[in-house]
């Protein structure tokens, strides 16, 4: 018969994975939070200066170009990966005769890849990054969508252009919005009276 002490490393274990699921819970909640109050805040202070300040520029800035967002970040994009599916050996039947045998082939699938790190810069005219390997400008007249890729990354899509592009940011929600009052509004300094219809569903 066993004793109490035979069922103690279970329920050590069974603690262990409890404490770390609920720590991990905690710690996401944490971080939501601090998004979000970050980007509120962020918001709050934009409707109260009517606009946003510009800050200093790594690039060269066009004419009436100003710059209004600039830090690390981390390029990616899809790229085309080949995969081999292996065939099958089907049933055999005889002696070196097979009913539904198939050959391996080659399956090309889509997949996100890290392509560069760098630093990207929000104008009032574009979105650019600059790596080491690779470098993209992108004309906010030409923008689609940005949309939250996760706390840390936006996803970025423009026309005449198939793939999309994730930028790797501190703060989704602050980066998307200032993207997007960039490429809505004439003059991002002082956007005067035009209604903010933004807001953060949590």
């Amino acid at each position: 018969m066993n004793s109490i002490a035979d069922f103690v490393p279970l329920l050590i274990i069974v603690a262990l994975v409890v404490w770390y699921f609920r720590s991990k819970a905690k710690k996401s909640a944490q971080l939501k939070e601090s998004i979000y109050g970050e980007a509120e805040a962020f918001l709050e202070r934009v409707k109260q200066n009517r606009g946003i300040a510009p800050c200093s520029s790594p690039i060269l800035l066009k004419e009436n170009e100003r710059c209004f967002f600039e830090d690390a970040s981390e390029l990616s994009e899809t790229r085309s990966v080949r995969q081999f599916k292996s065939g099958s050996a089907g049933v055999r039947v005889a002696k070196g005769v097979y009913i539904g045998a198939t050959k391996g082939k080659s399956v090309g699938t889509q997949e996100w890849a890290k392509l560069d790190a760098g630093r990207l810069t929000v104008t009032n005219k574009r979105i650019v990054f600059t790596g080491t390997k690779e470098s993209r400008s992108l004309d906010l007249r030409k923008l689609v969508s940005v949309e939250p890729g996760g706390f840390h990354a936006i996803c970025v899509s423009v026309e005449n252009r198939q793939k999309a592009m994730v930028f790797q940011c501190r703060n989704s929600l602050v980066l998307v919005t200032i993207i997007r009052l960039c490429a809505e509004c004439d003059n991002v300094e002082d956007i005067g009276e035009t209604a903010l219809n933004i807001s953060y569903a949590r």
